[in-house]
């Protein structure tokens, strides 16, 4: 009888297994969307995601520009960007830059919902931004319809599974979570 029990519990949960599965999030997109987070690992992982070809181009955006930007001692950020993908291999033809310069990454979604008019993208952010990124850019684009998935891309130099054995782990971490709780706040 125990037995009986067991296996008709083991093979239950067996099926839910196969129908909660989550499906595999990096589909075909139309373009990909890096944030400027965090530059080395966000970039490479840009770069290596338009090698596998899951999407056909990259979309970059402005900034405001800093102090520094507009002295001309720095070039814009979607520059640099574009220069570093095009390091990498990705065609120079393959990346657009959208929209005005913008702040925040609400403007930024509100930039993508009137833009190219995309339906589904893949963003790449730093894994301990990924949940303020994704509410933020939800937000901005406010019932457009695009269908964003967020790819996030742990940095260099943070474990994934021991992130507090670093400083730097601590800070991106704190930076992150101090971030979403405000945005409940305001």
């Amino acid at each position: 009888m125990a037995a009986t029990g067991w296996s008709t519990c083991h093979d239950t949960l067996r099926v839910v297994r196969r129908t909660r599965r989550c499906p595999n999030q990096l589909e075909h997109a139309d373009f990909i969307f890096p944030l400027y987070h965090e530059l080395d690992s966000t970039s490479a992982a840009v770069a290596d995601l338009y090698r596998r070809q899951l999407a056909p181009r990259v979309i970059l955006y402005r900034e405001r520009p800093t102090r520094l930007v507009k002295l001309g001692f720095l070039p814009p950020t979607h520059q640099i960007w574009r220069r570093l993908l095009e390091a990498q291999g990705g065609p120079a033809n393959a990346i657009a830059t959208i929209g005005p310069p913008v702040d925040t990454d609400v403007e930024l979604g509100q930039a993508l919902a009137t833009g190219h008019r995309p339906r589904r993208g893949i963003v790449v952010t730093s894994r301990p931004q990924s949940r303020v990124a994704r509410n933020a850019l939800r937000r901005g684009l406010d019932g457009a319809a695009v269908d964003l998935r967020i790819h996030a891309v742990t940095p260099a130099e943070i474990n994934p599974r021991a992130w507090w054995r670093s400083r730097t782990g601590w800070i991106a971490y704190f930076d992150a979570y101090c971030l979403w709780f405000l945005t409940f706040i305001r």
